[in-house]
């Protein structure tokens, strides 16, 4: 079932539309086009098919809250991702919290669109801790690591780069295209959690902020939105940190 969860993103219809906890550090200025979406809120770069081959995430996993009455059907995930937002292809590494067990009792897995036992149930993860994952692309290969910073445990994945068009990276809340639960502020990137070289990608062989190629690549302030609805699900905050760090707030539930 956890599997078939996942996959659902892979056929998710997703469209563009170009358009707190803990204290949040002064925000850069950056130039980023604020996009509505069905996929995720937080932030996403891009460049031209084939340039994006890395993306680094680090952040603190929230408390989330599953509904009496809808409990069995909701979720959220807190993922590095490469693609996804103008195409099926979609690979990601991250933590899913998954309200399988009733209400008010989300388990919490580490995930992975190459072969889900590789890490998930490798490296037990909890509300609180503090997580890094990353997504690099070597010849024809995915390559996915994950790590547990609060607890030192890791696990690694690979599988098959083909038929992708490698030319977006994000780092973002998303619902994997199951109802979005409600969560606590989410905290991502390096001045939230003092892990180096997050949140960043690797456009072109060189690696940056996300916020921080200029006119190299484009920016994206992504705005979660209903696929329904009219409603805003998840918004990001400024960029702060040299455009590594955000946070990302719970608005409504999808």
């Amino acid at each position: 079932m956890f599997a078939f969860v996942i996959s659902m993103i892979l056929f998710s219809s997703i469209f563009l539309v170009p358009s707190a906890a803990a204290a949040i550090p002064a925000s850069v200025s950056v130039h980023a086009v604020t996009t509505p979406n069905t996929l995720g809120a937080g932030y996403a770069v891009s460049s031209s098919n084939g340039s994006i081959t890395g993306v680094f995430i680090s952040f603190t996993i929230p408390k989330v809250s599953c509904s009496a009455t809808n409990p069995s059907g909701q979720g959220v995930a807190i993922v590095a991702g490469l693609d996804g937002l103008d195409s099926s292809d979609y690979e990601n590494v991250g933590v899913l919290a998954h309200c399988q067990q009733g209400p008010n009792s989300p388990e919490y897995f580490a995930i992975s669109t190459g072969y889900y036992s590789s890490i998930e149930g490798v490296v037990p993860v909890s509300a609180g801790n503090v997580i890094y994952a990353g997504i690099t692309v070597s010849g024809d290969m995915f390559h996915y690591t994950f790590r547990d910073v609060s607890t030192g445990k890791s696990a690694s994945d690979s599988s098959p780069a083909t038929g992708t068009a490698l030319n977006f990276a994000e780092c973002m809340v998303t619902g994997i295209g199951i109802p979005l639960s409600k969560f606590s502020p989410v905290s991502v990137g390096k001045a939230f959690t003092d892990v180096p070289n997050t949140c960043d990608a690797t456009v072109r062989g060189v690696t940056h902020p996300i916020g921080g190629f200029g006119s190299k690549a484009s920016l994206y302030k992504l705005v979660l939105v209903s696929s329904t609805s009219t409603d805003i699900l998840a918004t990001p905050s400024t960029l702060s940190d040299g455009g590594t760090s955000f946070m990302v707030t719970w608005r409504n539930a999808s």
